[in-house]
């Protein structure tokens, strides 16, 4: 048993976080980078980290059954899940983690529980993807990472990128308006570079948790991720773009990084921005 040892399901090295953030605002971008603010997890980031989390050792477990080795190298669902709330607790002085355990727990052995017909091989858990993208102009390479929380393979060979996604409410557009994002699009052009034909696509593991859940009922979907050919054609000039923007940015104090100033940069489903205060009157 790893006693200690979690999972990392966070963020990749190099991937679409930092180049998303830098082209939805430059200036929010250098505010990260250059004061962070520890503690700014909000509850629906909150809960779905610690059901990813959960996610993440019930498949890397399963995985290790699949291929004959020990599963209880790594900790039950349930205990991964309180271990993390409580390094995050400890880190962010913030209760808030360990008060959503009891609901993360039972999100993810209800999942267990409704999936447990699955047949699929698992190839990997929470893999780190990485491609090197050329700049023509400036005769260099960016690195450019994504991590899978799950790749499977069908019994017709066909290979899945899996990504999870907890949502309180499940609509018709809830899934459509990942399609075009940097994180699916780059999924698509990494999937079809390393799996060639045998590549079937992204599969959205959706978990409905609605409000009052656990007493209100969940819903587990796994929809496919649209088709994005022109976008992934062009994907490689959006990570030029954004590495380019870093560069030219980097050595610079805050405030000569530009700021989108758009309602929808400075105000998100989640609130406000976090320096949205810092933006209005300065450091």
């Amino acid at each position: 048993m790893n006693n200690d040892k979690l999972i990392n399901a966070g963020p990749s090295r190099h991937g679409w976080h930092g180049l998303g953030l830098v082209l939805r605002c430059p200036r929010l971008y250098a505010w990260e980078k250059q004061h962070p603010k520890e503690g700014l997890k909000r509850i629906p980031l909150i809960k779905g980290s610690l059901v990813h989390q959960g996610l993440a050792h019930f498949y890397q477990r399963l995985k290790e059954e699949q291929d004959g080795n020990d599963p209880t190298q790594w900790h039950e669902p349930v205990v991964a899940i309180a271990m993390l709330a409580q390094q995050e607790a400890l880190k962010s002085e913030e209760n808030e983690w360990l008060e959503w355990v009891e609901f993360a727990q039972e999100a993810v052995k209800q999942y267990m529980a409704y999936w447990v017909t699955d047949s699929f091989k698992i190839l990997a858990v929470e893999k780190e993807l990485e491609a090197n993208v050329y700049d023509k102009e400036y005769d260099c390479y960016y690195p450019y990472t994504q991590r899978a929380d799950l790749i499977i393979q069908d019994q017709n060979g066909n290979v899945s990128i899996v990504d999870h996604k907890t949502t309180a409410r499940l609509t018709s557009s809830t899934t459509r308006r990942y399609s075009l994002s940097g994180q699916m699009v780059g999924y698509n052009v990494l999937g079809k570079g390393l799996f060639k034909k045998r590549f079937a696509g992204i599969m959205l593991n959706m978990l409905e948790l609605p409000k009052g859940f656990p007493d209100a009922i969940a819903v587990f979907k796994r929809p496919e991720v649209e088709a994005t050919p022109y976008s992934e054609a062009y994907f490689k000039n959006t990570i030029i773009h954004a590495n380019r923007v870093i560069n030219l940015y980097k050595d610079k104090p805050v405030g000569e990084w530009p700021g989108s100033h758009l309602t929808t940069g400075c105000f998100t489903n989640f609130g406000a921005c976090d320096y949205h205060s810092e933006c209005q009157w300065g450091f």
